[in-house]
């Protein structure tokens, strides 16, 4: 019957927990927008009422096939444009909920442009920025 050492004989093999270690340890994940939400009653909103803006964040680059909540290194923005596409808000910070879960609450006002409103979201985490 053959004998296997107990500690592998070479310095360099494939699965070193070690090196994994070190790796996640100094990589900056790209934080990933999965979901942007309003409370199903919010698609008319009356000028003067407040909303709120849920993003949810992801990790999708840790564990390839699987997702997790994770909170970026910085609190994510939201820049918000009229219909006319004139800027309505500046990167203004997301509030954190939970791990993940950001929210923004607007308070419109009566004298705001009816119409299709857009906006942008934007997330770092170290090095890595996420948009959408």
């Amino acid at each position: 019957m053959p004998t296997f050492p107990a500690t592998p004989t070479s310095n360099s093999y494939a699965f070193d927990h070690l090196a994994f270690d070190w790796a996640f340890s100094v990589m900056d994940v790209v934080p990933t927008f999965n979901k942007i939400a309003m409370q199903r009653g919010f698609k008319k909103i009356a000028r003067g009422q407040a909303i709120t803006i849920h993003a949810y964040i992801e990790d999708i680059m840790t564990t390839p096939g699987l997702r997790f909540p994770m909170d970026p290194t910085s609190l994510p923005t939201v820049t918000l444009y009229n219909p006319d596409g004139t800027l309505y808000l500046a990167e203004s910070n997301m509030t954190k909920v939970s791990i993940g879960v950001y929210e923004y609450r607007l308070q419109t006002t009566v004298n705001d442009q009816v119409g299709l409103y857009s906006a942008k979201f934007k997330a770092v985490n170290g090095t890595m920025t996420g948009r959408l």
